[in-house]
Order: C-alpha cells, then structure tokens, then sequence
C-alpha cells in the first residue's frame, strides 16, 4: 500500500527571545593606552601633584581628552587618584607660599594679603596743579572761589589752611 503524499509539516518559527545574539567579532585596532595599571596610577599622582590640566595629562599620554575622561569614566579610582594629588599639591604650594612669606618675602606677603586677607592696593587719584592766577581780577577770582566751594573743594589748597580748622580759606584776603 502506498502512502498517499502529503504537504510537509512547517517547522513553528522559534520564539525571539531565545534566539541566541550572533556572536560578534571584536574590534580590532591599536589596544588603549589607557589601562588601568599600578604604573598608570603613579603617572596619575604624579600628573595631579603638579595641578596639571585634563587637556596637559591627555597630551603627555599619547590621547585626547575625551579618551582620557572616557577612562576616568570606566576607572573612577584613576581619577580620584589625579584628583587627590590635586589636592595635596595645593596644600604644598600654599605651605611654600607661607614659608616664604614668613620667611621675610615681601612680594609673597602682599600677594598672599591680597588673595587671603581681600587686600588691595590703594590708588591714590588726586593731583595738585599750581595755577598763576596773578592775571585775574577780583570778580574772576570771587567767581572761581564760588565755583570751587560748590564743587567741595579747598580753594586755598590743602596745605594752605591760614590757621583754620577745616581748611577754610579766608575770603577777603586777596594777592
């Protein structure tokens, strides 16, 4: 007896969660410089201790700087490291600083006063200018003394006080 021929059975599709991911196939270029090495790590100190920047560091390791934090993103114990260093750099420089002021460093003590203490540097703006007024006549001269008195100034001068207290000039007096 034959058979009678039938339609082959479809294989139900597999569900696609249990589908295997295909296996990729790794990339190849140059291996990162960037590993994170007990030799990385003291070039980290190192790099921190003298405060240098993102962009200083990535340079003298061969990389950008988008590298260079995509590393510290993947290893944040490098980073803390160079940040650490930064921190006690400072604190040395800042000793230093001190040390040398104390030691009797006049510039460092003006720039230490001026960075810590908000001390600044006073400009003195006013200028004294001898004028001959030996030319004038003594409605000129009213009209001037009136014009400097409305201004707040001492129309003798500062070291002319005639004897006044305040500066007052006397006005009847005339050269």
């Amino acid at each position: 007896m034959t058979k009678p021929k039938t339609a082959p059975k479809k294989k139900a599709a597999p569900a696609r969660a249990s589908k295997p991911a295909p296996l990729r196939k790794p990339k190849r270029g140059p291996t990162s410089r960037l590993q994170p090495t007990p030799e990385m790590a003291v070039r980290m100190k190192d790099f921190g201790t003298v405060m240098c920047t993102v962009r200083e560091v990535a340079g003298c390791l061969g990389c950008d700087e988008a590298s260079l934090l995509r590393f510290w993103a993947a290893c944040p114990e490098m980073r803390a490291i160079y940040e650490q260093a930064m921190d006690d750099g400072k604190q040395s420089l800042r000793r230093a600083q001190f040390k040398n002021a104390l030691e009797g460093n006049a510039t460092m003590q003006i720039w230490l006063g001026k960075q810590l203490l908000g001390q600044r540097d006073q400009i003195d703006q006013t200028r004294t200018t001898k004028v001959d007024l030996s030319g004038l006549t003594m409605e000129q001269l009213d009209a001037l003394e009136t014009l400097l008195r409305a201004a707040g100034s001492n129309p003798a001068g500062p070291a002319d006080t005639g004897g006044r207290a305040g500066g007052q000039a006397p006005s009847a007096v005339r050269h």
